[in-house]
């Protein structure tokens, strides 16, 4: 009995010297599993930097803007800004100037614009085609300053917009569709410049 015990316990000895080696690679194994499905999760969750995907991101930024404009909702419309835009206009000889509005300014006017007419009437829908080269278009800094513009049929001179910018922003660009015609008044052509702040997309200047 004693002896079998013996043999027993010399058994499981031997099985733990042979299995701890195997046991340790398994170990090391699982490790290096576990390490590089940390590295692949952090590769999908990496914002990629993606000219298409920052267009897409761009015209779905308008999307929001507009669909709260259209909704009247002025505080909404406000988050989209920064503290400080610049806005472009037309000067009485035809030219385009640039001035500078703080918030609570483009507030106030925000305010007069939502009592001269009910923007409620017409959807973004209505308002907008994404899809559309020749009703809206996204172009960076860089594009727009170089001339590199693919199709441009726009009202506004495009190097007037490109003065208005600067390295590292990117403008959306839009015709206004006919169907809203009936139903307000917008401007026939307008623009919304964006720029990356706290990893989020402000826009930082417009113009119509």
């Amino acid at each position: 009995m004693k002896r079998a015990a013996v043999l027993v316990v010399f058994a499981l000895f031997l099985c733990s010297i042979f299995s701890s080696p195997a046991m340790a690679g398994n170990d090391k194994d699982l490790l290096r599993r576990a390490l590089q499905k940390k590295q692949e999760e952090k590769k999908v969750y990496e914002r990629p930097n993606s000219t298409l995907i920052i267009m897409d991101e761009l015209r779905d930024e308008f999307k929001k803007l507009m669909s709260s404009y259209l909704s009247e909702k002025k505080d909404d419309v406000l988050n989209y800004f920064t503290d400080s835009i610049s806005q472009a206009y037309l000067k009485d000889n035809g030219d385009r100037a640039v001035k500078n509005l703080k918030k609570t300014e483009y507030a106030k006017l925000l305010s007069d614009e939502f009592k001269y007419q009910d923007f409620t009437q017409a959807t973004y829908e209505e308002c907008f085609d994404p899809e559309s080269p020749r009703m809206m278009f996204v172009l960076s800094y860089e594009q727009i300053s170089e001339s590199k513009v693919p199709v441009w049929s726009f009202s506004i001179d495009y190097r007037d917009i490109a003065r208005q910018m600067k390295a590292g922003e990117y403008v959306v660009v839009a015709n206004t569709l006919p169907d809203s015609i009936d139903k307000i008044t917008l401007p026939l052509c307008m623009y919304y410049i964006y720029k990356r702040i706290d990893d989020q997309w402000k826009v930082v200047g417009m113009g119509m």
